[in-house]
């Protein structure tokens, strides 16, 4: 199966991180993991101790082995802000596939069929 993760904190230096792998769970040599890196033109800042739900990626849909997605919710940013902000990533895994990766593996390459999006909040005002 494959999983999307999205920022968090470096346990080392602190550094609050904003990077987005999808990683391929099962199916390799010795119960270990594939983890590749995405990179996008928009994503949301850096943040960490955020929620997190894969999601169907059409409303409606079960999850399926093609296509995925993600909300993320809140968090802590750089230094002392916290985030109040909903994004969706939407990642469609048979446009990334490499055809020349016969054996078992698939290689990303860049985003093609892969988005963030700032979700809308509903206002706050009653």
């Amino acid at each position: 199966g494959q999983l999307a993760v999205y920022g968090g904190r470096c346990s080392s230096t602190g550094e609050t991180r904003g990077a987005t792998y999808l990683v391929q769970v099962g199916g390799l040599p010795g119960g270990m993991a594939k983890w590749d890196q995405l990179r996008f033109r928009s994503e949301p800042p850096t943040r960490c101790y955020h929620a997190a739900v894969m999601a169907s990626p059409s409303r409606g849909e079960p999850l399926c082995a093609d296509a995925l997605a993600m909300f993320i919710f809140g968090g802590a940013g750089e230094g002392d802000s916290l985030h109040r902000d909903t994004w969706r990533l939407d990642v469609n895994l048979e446009n990334n596939r490499s055809d020349h990766h016969k054996h078992g593996g698939s290689q990303l390459r860049g985003c093609k069929g892969a988005s963030w999006q700032p979700v809308p909040q509903p206002s706050e005002g009653r």
